[in-house]
This record gives C-alpha cells, sequence and structure tokens, in this order.
C-alpha cells in the first residue's frame, strides 16, 4: 500500500504548479499561492493524522488517509475552481509526510517493534523505488500526451489501490491461522 502512495502523490509534487500555471493558464502567481496550501498541509498533516490515530486508531486512519488522498489528487479532474484547487493541494500537502507517519505506525501494529524496522526500512525502499519510476512514467506520459489530467487519473486510482490493499490486508490478518 505504501508502494502506491509512493506512485500515486507525484502528480502534485512534481506536476502540480506547471499543471496549474501552463496547462490550466492561471499563471504562476496563481500557481505559487496553491503550491503555498500544500505547503500549510504539510505543517499540520503529521500532528493532525497523529492525533487522529490515537482517538480512531491506526487501521481507520491508514484507510481514510489513502481515501482522502485519492479523493484530493483527483478533485483537479473534478473542478477548476480556486477552492477546489486550495483543498486538493492542502489535503494533498498534509496526507503526503503524514503518510509516512501512518504506515509506520500501521505497520508497527502489524509486525510489532522487533521486525517494524527491518519491515519499515522495505516498505521505505519500495515507497522510494515506485515514487522514482512514477516520476520518470509520469513525465514520458506528459511528453506522450501534453496533458497532465491523465497523471492525476493515475495517481488517483494508485491511491485507491492503496485503500483496497490496506483494507484487504486487515481482512487476511483476521483469519485464524491453519498452523
Amino acid at each position: 500500500a505504501y508502494m502506491t502512495d509512493g506512485f500515486g502523490f507525484v502528480p502534485h509534487t512534481v506536476f502540480w504548479a506547471d499543471y496549474l500555471a501552463r496547462e490550466l493558464g492561471m499563471g504562476t502567481t496563481y500557481a505559487s499561492t496553491q503550491w503555498g496550501f500544500f505547503g500549510v498541509g504539510a505543517i499540520v498533516g503529521p500532528v493532525t493524522l497523529g492525533l487522529c490515530a490515537a482517538r480512531w486508531g491506526w487501521w481507520r486512519v491508514g484507510v481514510a488517509a489513502f481515501a482522502l488522498k485519492a479523493f484530493a489528487i483527483g478533485l483537479p479532474l473534478l473542478s477548476a475552481a480556486a477552492p477546489a484547487h486550495a483543498l486538493s493541494g492542502l489535503l494533498v500537502g498534509a496526507l503526503s509526510p503524514g503518510m509516512s507517519a501512518v504506515v509506520s505506525g500501521y505497520l508497527m501494529q502489524l509486525v510489532g517493534p522487533e521486525q517494524h524496522k527491518r519491515m519499515w526500512g522495505l516498505a521505505t525502499a519500495g515507497f522510494s523505488l515506485t515514487q522514482a519510476v512514477s516520476g520518470g512514467l509520469m513525465a514520458w506520459l506528459y511528453a506522450q500526451l501534453g496533458s497532465y489530467k491523465p497523471l492525476f487519473v493515475l495517481g488517483c486510482g494508485s491511491l485507491i489501490l492503496g485503500c483496497v490493499l490496506i483494507i484487504a490486508m486487515r481482512g487476511l490478518l483476521a483469519r485464524p491461522s491453519k498452523n
């Protein structure tokens, strides 16, 4: 699931400002202002998600975070209005650094403290790999298609898959072992 986040958030972290400035024709001042919402989200996201996890648990917050981030990545496809852009940037900004805390916290619950360091290392390596592949793939796709919109579709779809994987993992872990 964490790998899907590494793939899915690239449209906002790499292409967001250019999408707003050039593809939508809003200009660099508008794009810079919208990028500021992303920054505000990044400041408040990890603490907010940590507080939510303390109240509702890592699994519930993980499912909600992936679903909300998928919505936020897809929101520019639904509306070209400034409030939608601001909300999209704010949410993706909050959920980008915050997702690491959520996934790490849930992983700790899944594997325990003894295995956490090793498993978190593998999860982080997977995230980094898919982030790198996503950046290259999406740059190539943009060069082929001339539009950022398909990239947002891919990002949104990737995060929906992550949400499904987290839900499925809970179901798999709840099954009694046959050993």
